[in-house]
Order: C-alpha cells, then sequence, then structure tokens
C-alpha cells in the first residue's frame, strides 16, 4: 500500500524502524535522529521512500536493506536531502535516485554518504553540495540532460557509473576510484576529475573541462 504524510516525518530514538512491502511518501520537514531504518521488499513488492520535502539525516544512521535480497529498495528524492550531523558515513543500501530540481546538501564537516545499490540521476538541475556523495555497488545510471551542479564531489567507488546511449549527462566535480564507468552516451565534467583508479569504457566520450588529476598507487584503465 501507500502511505502519504504532508506534515514531515520524525525518525527518533534509539530503535530500529523497520519499513516493509510499501510506497512511503513524505512532504514536509523530515529527520533522521536515531536508530537506524531496516527497508524490507518481499520477492514480489518494492519498499519506496520518496522525499517531497526536506529530509534532515543528524547523524551517522543506516539504512538498511533487512533481507539482504538486494531486491526493490528505492529512496527518491525529489526534494532536499540534507546531512547536519554526525562526522562519518551513513550507510545507505538501496538505491539513490536523484530526480528532478533535487538538492543533496552535506554539511561541512559532516562525513559522507555512500549508497550501496546504485540508483538513477534524472534531473536536469540536481545540486550537491559540501563533500562526497559515494556510490559503492550497484548501477548508477545517468539519464539523458542529466546534471549535478554544487561544491561537493560524485564518486563511484565500486559501482557501475553509465550514460545510456545518445544520452549527455552533466556534472560539476567528479572522482573514480574504483569500479568501472562506461556507456555510449557523453558524460561531461565540468569541473576537475580526480581518477585513483578503476575502469573507463564503453563507447561513449567523457570530457573534463576543469582537468584531470591521475592520483595514487592504484591502476587505471
Amino acid at each position: 500500500g501507500i502511505t502519504n504524510v504532508e506534515g514531515g516525518l520524525k525518525l527518533t530514538g534509539s530503535g530500529t524502524k523497520t519499513f516493509a512491502d510499501r510506497t512511503l511518501n513524505v512532504a514536509g520537514e523530515s529527520e533522521f535522529s536515531g536508530g537506524a531504518m531496516n527497508m524490507v521488499p518481499s520477492s514480489t513488492t518494492s519498499a519506496v521512500l520518496t522525499n517531497n520535502g526536506t529530509f534532515d539525516l543528524k547523524g551517522d544512521f543506516a539504512i538498511n536493506d533487512a533481507n539482504g535480497a538486494g531486491r526493490s529498495l528505492a529512496f527518491n528524492n525529489v526534494g532536499t536531502l540534507v546531512k547536519s550531523g554526525g562526522t562519518g558515513d551513513v550507510a545507505w543500501f538501496a538505491k539513490l535516485n536523484l530526480l528532478s530540481a533535487d538538492i543533496v546538501s552535506i554539511e561541512e564537516g559532516r562525513g559522507t554518504l555512500t549508497a550501496s545499490q546504485g540508483g538513477t540521476v534524472s534531473g536536469t538541475n540536481v545540486r550537491l553540495n559540501g563533500n562526497t556523495l559515494r556510490y559503492t555497488g550497484g548501477t548508477l545510471t545517468f539519464d539523458n540532460d542529466s546534471r549535478i551542479t554544487g561544491t561537493g564531489t560524485l564518486e563511484v567507488a565500486g559501482a557501475t557509473g553509465q550514460v545510456v546511449t545518445s544520452a549527455i549527462a552533466n556534472v560539476q566535480t567528479f572522482k573514480l576510484s574504483s569500479g568501472t564507468f562506461n556507456g555510449a552516451g557523453t558524460f561531461n565534467v565540468m569541473g576537475s576529475m580526480t581518477w585513483t583508479g578503476g575502469t573507463l569504457t564503453g563507447g561513449g566520450i567523457t570530457n573534463v573541462e576543469g582537468g584531470l588529476k591521475l592520483t595514487g598507487s592504484g591502476t587505471k584503465t
């Protein structure tokens, strides 16, 4: 079924919040300030949370794939996703989809946001501010005319990044540290790109406008 929350969702306390086989749509001012969230899809249904307002991560809290099956778990960000607390990593064991004109803001000194199941970038005005948004697994797909601006860094670190055929995708600052970046489309890095490891492949084009930094001991293929 579907649960719609118009006035904000408060995830508080040390207990685990289990969210199973359901679509949860939230608007308004939401915050995650305690415990962990378990997302539990079945073999035939999905668990999907869509943020249409402001969703504030106030610490280093985990969002887990509770059955470990890697099925249809997704966080769709259509509004503003903020990491305002903690100094470490938020482990995101669900697809993190950046849609429409959304904002991801990881405040200075607040660590990173790590997504291990990939996701989709389809917004034409996605803004990534602050620190690093890191994809460590799954497939990160860039749709046509997708665009990520802002001061933050998008990193592929074990995931497979791809630009679909005939698509043009744009990112301000990009890092490839492991995994693969491929696809038959065009990937424009408007600022700088740092390459410490991993593979660039596929029949597409990568344009780097602000300089390429080849660093670290890892092999770049």
